[in-house]
Protein backbone atom coordinates (compact mmCIF):
# COMPACT_ATOMS: atom_id res chain seq x y z
CA UNK A 1 0.00 0.00 0.00
CA UNK A 2 1.33 3.73 -1.07
CA UNK A 3 1.57 5.66 1.94
CA UNK A 4 3.43 8.35 0.00
CA UNK A 5 0.63 10.72 -0.01
CA UNK A 6 1.06 12.11 3.54
CA UNK A 7 4.36 13.83 4.10
CA UNK A 8 6.06 13.05 7.45
CA UNK A 9 9.70 13.24 8.25
CA UNK A 10 12.12 10.83 7.93
CA UNK A 11 12.85 7.99 10.63
CA UNK A 12 16.79 8.03 11.65
CA UNK A 13 17.89 4.56 12.06
CA UNK A 14 18.96 2.59 14.85
CA UNK A 15 20.04 3.50 17.56
CA UNK A 16 18.75 6.57 18.11
CA UNK A 17 19.32 9.40 19.85
CA UNK A 18 16.29 11.35 19.44
CA UNK A 19 13.12 10.68 18.98
CA UNK A 20 13.03 7.13 20.96
CA UNK A 21 9.79 5.16 21.14
CA UNK A 22 9.82 3.50 24.45
CA UNK A 23 6.79 1.01 25.02
CA UNK A 24 5.22 -0.90 28.04
CA UNK A 25 5.45 -4.70 28.12
CA UNK A 26 2.82 -5.25 30.43
CA UNK A 27 3.48 -9.02 31.14
CA UNK A 28 3.62 -10.34 27.48
CA UNK A 29 4.22 -13.61 25.94
CA UNK A 30 6.96 -14.43 24.01
CA UNK A 31 4.83 -14.96 21.14
CA UNK A 32 3.26 -11.71 22.08
CA UNK A 33 6.85 -9.73 21.71
CA UNK A 34 7.29 -11.56 18.54
CA UNK A 35 3.49 -9.70 17.39
CA UNK A 36 5.13 -6.47 18.81
CA UNK A 37 7.98 -7.02 16.98
CA UNK A 38 6.75 -7.95 13.78
CA UNK A 39 4.44 -5.16 13.90
CA UNK A 40 6.50 -2.03 15.23
CA UNK A 41 10.01 -3.39 15.86
CA UNK A 42 11.69 -0.79 13.45
CA UNK A 43 10.45 1.85 15.36
CA UNK A 44 11.02 0.75 18.93
CA UNK A 45 13.95 1.65 20.95
CA UNK A 46 13.15 0.49 24.36
CA UNK A 47 10.74 -1.56 26.70
CA UNK A 48 10.02 -0.84 29.78
CA UNK A 49 9.04 -4.13 31.85
CA UNK A 50 5.96 -2.25 33.64
CA UNK A 51 4.79 -1.82 37.24
CA UNK A 52 6.93 -5.14 38.74
CA UNK A 53 5.80 -7.16 36.51
CA UNK A 54 9.38 -8.72 36.12
CA UNK A 55 9.14 -9.84 39.77
CA UNK A 56 6.01 -12.14 38.63
CA UNK A 57 6.72 -13.03 34.72
CA UNK A 58 7.59 -16.69 34.67
CA UNK A 59 9.20 -15.99 31.20
CA UNK A 60 11.23 -13.17 32.60
CA UNK A 61 14.50 -14.78 31.34
CA UNK A 62 13.64 -15.87 27.97
CA UNK A 63 11.79 -12.78 27.42
CA UNK A 64 15.15 -10.52 28.20
CA UNK A 65 17.22 -13.07 25.81
CA UNK A 66 14.29 -12.64 22.70
CA UNK A 67 14.23 -8.70 23.42
CA UNK A 68 18.52 -9.08 23.71
CA UNK A 69 18.69 -10.71 20.64
CA UNK A 70 16.65 -8.19 18.82
CA UNK A 71 18.84 -5.72 19.90
CA UNK A 72 15.98 -4.11 22.29
CA UNK A 73 17.19 -2.82 25.65
CA UNK A 74 15.01 -2.92 28.76
CA UNK A 75 14.73 -1.34 31.65
CA UNK A 76 12.21 -2.23 34.42
CA UNK A 77 9.92 0.50 35.68
CA UNK A 78 10.26 3.49 38.33
CA UNK A 79 7.24 1.28 40.55
CA UNK A 80 9.76 -1.38 40.97
CA UNK A 81 12.38 1.41 42.06
CA UNK A 82 10.09 3.07 44.20
CA UNK A 83 8.71 0.19 45.82
CA UNK A 84 12.80 -1.31 46.44
CA UNK A 85 13.25 2.85 47.79
CA UNK A 86 9.96 2.66 49.82
CA UNK A 87 11.70 -0.57 51.80
CA UNK A 88 15.24 0.37 52.04
CA UNK A 89 15.92 -2.53 49.51
CA UNK A 90 17.54 -0.41 46.49
CA UNK A 91 21.03 -1.31 46.20
CA UNK A 92 19.37 -5.33 45.92
CA UNK A 93 17.01 -4.24 43.05
CA UNK A 94 20.43 -2.10 41.63
CA UNK A 95 22.52 -5.98 42.63
CA UNK A 96 19.80 -8.14 40.80
CA UNK A 97 19.20 -5.68 37.43
CA UNK A 98 22.88 -6.04 37.31
CA UNK A 99 22.52 -10.05 37.02
CA UNK A 100 19.86 -9.79 34.85
CA UNK A 101 22.10 -7.91 32.22
CA UNK A 102 20.06 -4.80 32.04
CA UNK A 103 21.62 -1.45 30.41
CA UNK A 104 18.95 0.95 31.47
CA UNK A 105 17.50 2.11 34.96
CA UNK A 106 14.73 3.96 35.63
CA UNK A 107 14.34 6.22 38.93
CA UNK A 108 10.83 7.72 39.45
CA UNK A 109 8.35 9.48 42.75
CA UNK A 110 5.05 8.40 41.34
CA UNK A 111 3.87 6.64 43.76
CA UNK A 112 6.43 7.83 46.84
CA UNK A 113 7.39 11.15 48.63
CA UNK A 114 11.18 11.51 47.16
CA UNK A 115 13.69 14.17 47.51
CA UNK A 116 14.70 16.30 44.65
CA UNK A 117 18.51 15.98 46.02
CA UNK A 118 17.75 12.19 47.05
CA UNK A 119 16.49 11.80 43.41
CA UNK A 120 18.88 13.74 41.63
CA UNK A 121 21.77 11.82 43.98
CA UNK A 122 20.45 8.58 42.92
CA UNK A 123 20.59 9.62 38.67
CA UNK A 124 24.04 10.70 39.29
CA UNK A 125 25.35 7.66 41.19
CA UNK A 126 23.39 5.11 39.17
CA UNK A 127 24.30 6.45 36.35
CA UNK A 128 27.94 5.63 36.36
CA UNK A 129 26.47 2.06 35.74
CA UNK A 130 23.25 2.05 33.84
CA UNK A 131 21.47 4.55 31.31
CA UNK A 132 18.91 5.98 33.75
CA UNK A 133 15.22 7.17 32.77
CA UNK A 134 13.76 9.32 35.17
CA UNK A 135 9.96 9.72 35.36
CA UNK A 136 8.32 13.00 36.20
CA UNK A 137 4.68 12.84 38.12
CA UNK A 138 1.88 10.29 39.18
Amino acid sequence: MDTKFLELPERSSKPREHGITHVIDRGLSLAQVDGLVEVAGASVDLVKLGWGTALVSENLGPKLERYRALEIPVVLGGSLTELAIAQGRLEELVAWVKQLGLSHFEISDGTIALDHDRKLELITRLGRDFTVLSEVGS
